[in-house]
């Protein structure tokens, strides 16, 4: 499975490529490098969503099995990671 079918899923799925001068395509290739280890690293559904010089990577089927990643600074971090590095308390959601 290639980075493009794990970033828009299942292979039956024929997305257009982005053309050449998009502004989202120029923000995908700033972050390729991280995005693509991430992408080796993950066998879920990835959903990206660029952002000057950073990314917001969804992982997984929500409600369930999901993850965040943020790729900045030519890093990936994840929620996990973030919070610990901010020192969050963990919080229980009840419906």
């Amino acid at each position: 499975m290639g980075l493009l079918d794990k970033l828009f899923g299942n292979k039956e799925i024929e997305y257009p490529q982005l053309p050449v001068g998009n502004y989202a395509l120029a923000q995908l290739d700033e972050i390729k490098g991280p995005l693509e280890e991430l992408a080796q690293k993950v066998s879920d559904h990835l959903e990206v969503v660029p952002a000057e010089h950073e990314a917001f990577v969804f992982l997984g089927k929500p409600p369930k099995s999901f993850g965040i990643a943020w790729i900045h600074d030519g890093k990936v971090t994840g929620l996990k990671e973030f919070a610990e590095e901010k020192k969050c308390r963990r919080l229980t959601l009840e419906s």
